[in-house]
């Protein structure tokens, strides 16, 4: 329990590091559409509309506010609600300085901090805490919620219609009971960290933290919930004590992709009634994985690991997912409707489809959720791993088919591109492409000591931060020549090899990196780089030679060089009766003159190989006997 309470608080304070802003807020100058409060604010007689003169609390703010899209900008310290944006009709913005900075709290009996009853209200950068009911409310208006932290002893975020959307953000219970959303006492009461009734919830790279005991993270009754990129842990609760849900669906529709849950006392997530989708999402430490009670639950390219009970939990459809506990079994009391390319470590869920398989050894994934890049925690497949590749690009599943390998614009929970390796992995993880990069001297002498430097990286089109290193090594070769074998990988990503093998002619040096035990990411091979081996030709042949009209003529122009360069004619003409015979590594100039050759002639002989070229000079002086 100690190692899954440290992993949360690594993502807590990640995901608080990411939200944490300027203590000064940067206000801009416009009397109309910007109203500002401070702790030393005054709201007698006061319009609000000057920083130097601030209200004293938001909501006579909001009360100023004449026109819609008004921004009520929000000092440091903590201001006592409750708040009706939604009153006027119309749409406002309330900002803050940061989270830790600026709170918004209610000491009354409301049952609310903030509510959203008409038009739209716009969170950014601040705390909202408290409310009998919920810290904030929407009935029947909007919500749109960024860089803000929300914990309540009731609900965080309560939706009874209307829609919210909430972004980069952490929505926390107070660790104790609470009432209801609604304040109403009915047998499926809207209780968790976030319920909702009616209307829609969209969460986005946010986290869902310590429900109260016995409450779920998120309940939805009605309506419906998206998630993408958010996280969800109870590890701050005990698992013995606390029977919370991550998710509890017991009516409308639930889609969650991208995402984690973890530590929950119950299941990740359950559906009671309600239907639930549930992509790209890595569930570790729960009690279950996933239950499916009265609902519909359906789970694609998703990993469940180290469950206290199962991986599932009744009738589940299941495609493209991995599954490994190290307890009772993998899935319990209902049937896995198998939709394909699914991976168990034993064989309980009773998988049917020809590309699944049971009882695999190879899954190799890591022992517990962590920091793998990207805004998600997740369990990652390990080199090797049976989940790599298994999934063939355009394998779909479902009917209607879905894609499960789209050929493009898919991606893993972190945002990985799939597929990285011509196929996609099985799991919520897929590896991450690497590209290797070679370079070396564009010249070298034979069987002389030559480096060469790989450099291995992530593609620029993965977007991704944190992948980790590139462990594992790279091996060098030319054509089916192995210049340097196995060189480990440096912590910056570079490796060298230095060799004395290579021949003469035109050498292509590949390097192609190799992954190593534990890595997460995929081999490469790198485009080659040519390098021209051998020596600079050089002529060796007189610079003046007098012939006679009449009498037979050879003369040899011979020169070095590897490879062996080939001599030509390059400037001037011969005497009549004279040839040029160009050739490789030597030249002849043959025949008799002529009488009426008498003269001189310049000539230019080039010979030239890969490495370069060399010019000499030749003066033919033709004289009468």
């Amino acid at each position: 329990m100690s190692g899954r309470r440290t992993v949360v608080t690594v993502v807590a304070a990640a995901v608080w590091a990411a939200i944490a802003l300027p203590v000064v807020p940067s206000y801009a100058a416009n009397p109309v559409t910007d109203l500002y409060v401070g702790a030393s604010g005054s709201d007698s007689n006061n319009d609000c509309a000057t920083i130097e003169s601030p209200c004293a609390t938001v909501q006579y703010a909001v009360d100023q506010a004449d026109a819609s899209g008004t921004t009520i900008h929000v000092g440091a310290g903590t201001f006592d609600g409750p708040i009706r944006p939604g009153a006027l009709g119309m749409s406002l913005n309330i900002d803050g300085v940061s989270p830790a900075d600026t709170i918004l709290t209610n000491s009354g009996l409301d049952g609310f901090v903030v509510e959203a009853d008409t038009a739209t209200t716009g969170l950014s950068n601040l705390t909202a805490r408290g409310g009998l009911a919920s810290t904030v409310l929407v009935d029947g208006g909007g919500l749109a919620a960024d860089h803000v932290f929300l914990e309540t002893a009731g609900c965080v975020l309560g939706v009874l219609a209307g829609s919210a959307t909430v972004t980069d953000s952490t929505l926390q219970g107070g660790g104790y009971g609470g009432a209801s959303c609604d304040v109403a006492a009915t047998s499926d009461p809207m209780v968790g960290d976030v319920a909702i009734s009616d209307g829609s919830v969209r969460l986005v790279r946010t986290q869902v933290l310590r429900p109260d005991q016995g409450r779920p993270g998120v309940k939805v009754k009605g309506g419906t919930f998206t998630a993408d990129q958010s996280y969800f842990d109870d590890a701050a609760n005990d698992l013995d004590t606390n029977n919370s849900d991550g998710l509890r669906v017991s009516g409308g529709t639930a889609s969650v992709r991208r995402s984690a849950f973890h530590g929950f006392g119950s299941s990740g997530v359950h559906t009671l009634g309600g239907t639930a989708l549930l992509t790209d999402d890595t569930f570790d430490g729960n009690v279950v994985g996933a239950t499916n009670g009265t609902g519909s639950l359906t789970a694609v390219r998703s990993t469940f690991q180290a469950a206290e009970l199962a991986s599932l939990q009744g009738d589940i459809s299941l495609a493209g997912s991995v599954l490994e506990t190290d307890s009772i079994g993998n899935c319990a009391n209902g049937t896995v409707t198998d939709l394909g390319y699914n991976l168990a470590t034993d064989d309980t869920c009773g998988l049917t489809a020809a590309t699944s398989h049971e009882g695999v050894a190879g899954l190799n994934l890591d022992t517990g959720i962590a920091d793998r890049g990207g805004p998600v925690p997740t369990v990652a497949i390990l080199n090797p791993s049976a989940a790599v590749d298994t999934i063939p690009v355009g394998a779909s599943y479902g009917d209607p088919a879905t894609p499960l390998c789209p050929v493009t614009d898919a991606t893993d929970l972190r945002g990985v591109p799939r597929p990285a390796g011509g196929a996609c992995d099985a799991g919520s993880m897929e590896m991450a492409a690497t590209a290797t990069v070679v370079d070396g001297p564009a010249k070298a002498a034979p069987h002389a000591a030559t480096t060469f430097d790989a450099e291995v990286g992530v593609p620029a089109s993965t977007d991704v931060d944190g992948l980790g290193l590139p462990v594992g090594t790279v091996t060098f070769t030319s054509g089916d020549q192995g210049l340097c074998l196995a060189v480990p990988v440096s912590s910056s990503g570079e490796a060298q090899c230095t060799t004395s093998a290579l021949g003469v002619g035109l050498r292509s040096v590949v390097a192609t990196f190799a992954p190593g035990s534990g890595s997460t990411l995929h081999a490469s091979t790198s485009a080659p780089v040519t390098t021209k081996v051998g020596t600079v030709p050089v002529i060796t042949a007189p610079g003046r030679v007098v012939v006679h009209v009449g009498t037979k003529v050879s003369i040899v122009l011979r020169a070095s060089g590897k490879p062996a360069p080939v001599l030509r004619l390059r400037k001037g003409h011969l005497p009549r009766g004279l040839r040029f015979h160009r050739g490789t590594g030597r030249a002849t100039i043959t025949g008799t003159p002529k009488r009426s050759a008498v003269g001189r002639y310049h000539l230019r002989v080039r010979a030239t190989n890969p490495m370069g070229s060399d010019v000499h000079a030749l003066t033919l002086v033709v004289r009468r006997r």
